[in-house]
This record gives C-alpha cells, structure tokens and sequence, in this order.
C-alpha cells in the first residue's frame, strides 16, 4: 500500500499544477481578449479621425481649414499612425522686372456692408447638452441687395461631443466654392442682357460705386456657369413652345467676337420664337442658314408665322405639316412703298387700303424708308 501512495501523490501534486496552468492560461485569454477588444476600438477610433483628417485637409473647401486646437484634438493618439504634412510656402508671382505683384484686393472691407448668417449642426439644436465648440467655418461671399453690393458670412460652429464631430452642411450655391451669391450673379446677368451693360463697363461700375475689384474674366466664367444652371428653363420653354400649334420666328444680325479671330467682329444671328402672350426664346447661331430653324422645329407642327425670308419657306416645302403664314407688318411695308405714302401716315394709309379705315387722309408723293 505504501508503494502505491507515491505514485498517487505524485500524480494528485502534477494534477494541481496543470489545474494552476490552465487557470492561469483562461486568465491570460481573457486578458488577451479584452486588451483586443480595447485595440479594435482604439483602431476604429484612430481610422475614423484619420478619415476626418483627410476629409478636411484634402477635400475641404478653399476657404476652410482646420485650426490649430481642433487639429491637435482631432489627432490625439494618430502621432505614431502619420506624419503630417507640411505646408509649402505659397510661391509669390514676380513681374518681369523683378518686382513681386501686389495682391489683388477684391472686397473693400471698410466699404461693404457685412451680413452674418450662423448656422448650427441640427444635432446641437435639438440636444445642446454635452456639446463644445471647437471652432468654426467661415465661408464669404458677395452679393446684391439693391441698391448695393454686400459681403455675407456664413459661419458654422463645429462641436465635439465624446469623439463625434457635428458640422452644418454649407447651404447649396449657385457656383460651387464661388464667392459670387445668387443676387449677383442675377444682377450681372440682367445688366448684361437686359439693359446691354457690358461686362467691362459692369467692372469698372463695381470697383468705382463699391471699391470691389470683379474681373470681366470672371464674370464671363459665372455668365457662363448661370446659363448651364438655367438649361433646364431653356428646355422647358422650347418644349412648351414646339408643342403648341402656333409659333412666330425671325432672325436678328449680331456682332460678335470670336477669340480665335483677331483684329475683326463676326456676324451671328439670335432667332426668335415666340407666341402672343407666352415665353420667348432665343437661339444663337453664328449662320443665317436653314439649318438653324430646321433644328429647332422639327418636333413643331402647325402654323409658323414669318417674314418673307428664304429659309422658311424653302422649309416649309419640304414639310406637309408646317403652313407658313405671312406677317401684316411686312404686307404693309410692301404695300406703302407701291403707294408712295409718307412716312407719319403710311401705317395708317396702309390700314385704310387694308380695310381698316383709321380717318386719316393719305399723302402721295412723299415716300420715305419703311
């Protein structure tokens, strides 16, 4: 019996070891569970302020950028993860003489009139409780209000709250990252083509009422941009107008300049479409050709109302379901040069052989340019 008690003793003493091991051994995993648990949620922190990082350094707008304390909280912990860049020095244009450009001063701070709009991230309105602001976005811009140009900032808070970020989106603009506002930009447009202002003379307008400096480059850049958000009106009215069953046309010379043609003007034509009472459009061309009307009234079927120009009827010749009716302007044009009529009475002579008698006595003799 005491033969046997040693290996038992030997083997009960080996038992409890392995029994310490691997109690030691669930410890360590469990240890090495929660310390992974612990990485995986430091990880994904890390990625998602990196990600913040790029978004604003890489992708923000050109007048926004990240301060200095929002930065060092924004990459708490990403030290060892990258290595900021550093930002080069802004290289100066020098003239040909040697002689570094002035920079241009584009707004006169003193003279406009400043707006300031605040708007604050939607998850701060409704739990303002626990949220810090860190800093803010400032995006300015300028814009009309009659009588006079105005400078409005938009600002934005942005807040921290236990690592989440909360920004307002920037309000939609008619020219992305552009500086000009809707009000601008219409009344640019509007005094180029409704009062025939040039954009050199709106130029000089500008920096001499307001003392802000607006090239005629760049508003050529926001006409051009307000065009491409206005196709959509454009297409609306040309379907409107295709669809009816009654359209009038003509065509007006327009002198233009063609950059690829120095020294000379151009000539290029705006045609008209319109009836009584509804929209009118205007298309450019730079020919007189059939090619112009042909186009644009394909999908047209009905009466077309013109002068006596060639194209339309050589187009309506060609088509059975556009009638081409004449213009009364034109008949009475014709008509008072056959008769002679002066120039005060012609319209109402013509009238009176056109069977609407107007009282007016007709004075041969004295023909002049219709």
């Amino acid at each position: 019996m005491r033969q046997r008690s040693v290996p038992n003793a030997a083997l009960q003493q080996k038992l409890e070891e392995l029994s310490a091991r691997f109690i030691a051994l669930e410890a360590e995993q469990m240890r090495l569970r929660e310390e992974n648990s612990r990485l995986l949620v430091e990880n994904r922190l890390l990625r998602q302020k990196l990600d913040q990082y790029i978004r604003h350094y890489f992708g923000g707008q050109r007048n926004e950028a990240l301060d200095k304390a929002q930065l060092e909280l924004l990459l708490a912990g990403l030290s060892n993860v990258i290595a900021l860049p550093t930002p080069e020095p802004k290289a100066t244009s020098v003239a040909r003489h040697g002689r570094p450009h002035p920079a241009r001063r584009v707004l006169a701070e003193d003279r406009l009139e400043t707006q300031e709009i605040v708007i604050e991230p939607e998850e701060v309105q409704a739990q303002p409780e626990g949220w810090q602001k860190i800093s803010e976005e400032r995006t300015t811009q300028l814009d009309w209000v009659a009588p006079k140009i105005i400078k409005r900032v938009i600002i934005r808070p942005r807040y921290v709250k236990a690592e989440r970020f909360a920004l307002a989106a920037l309000p939609p603009q008619p020219i992305e990252q552009g500086m000009a506002g809707p009000g601008l930009l219409a009344q640019i447009v509007v005094n180029k083509y409704e009062y025939h202002q040039p954009l050199y003379r709106q130029e000089k307008y500008f920096r001499q009422q307001f003392g802000v400096e607006l090239s005629r480059k760049t508003m050529g850049h926001w006409v051009e941009q307000v065009a491409q958000l206005l196709a959509p009106v454009y297409r609306a009215i040309k379907e409107d107008l295709v669809l009816g069953s009654y359209l009038q046309a003509d065509e007006t010379p327009i002198r233009y300049l063609d950059p690829d043609v120095k020294g000379k003007s151009q000539q290029g034509y705006l045609w008209t479409y319109s009836r009584p009472g509804r929209d009118v459009l205007f298309e450019w061309r730079t020919s007189r050709s059939r090619e112009g009307p042909e186009e644009f009234l394909k999908a047209f079927r009905g009466k077309l109302q013109t002068d006596g120009y060639a194209a339309y009827e050589s187009l309506a010749r060609k088509r059975d379901d556009l009638i081409l009716v004449g213009c009364w302007a034109h008949t009475r044009r014709g008509l008072c040069g056959r008769l002679g009529c002066c120039m005060p009475s012609r319209r109402s002579c013509a009238n009176r052989r056109l069977g609407r008698p107007c009282g007016k006595p007709c004075e041969p003799g004295r023909a002049g340019p219709c």
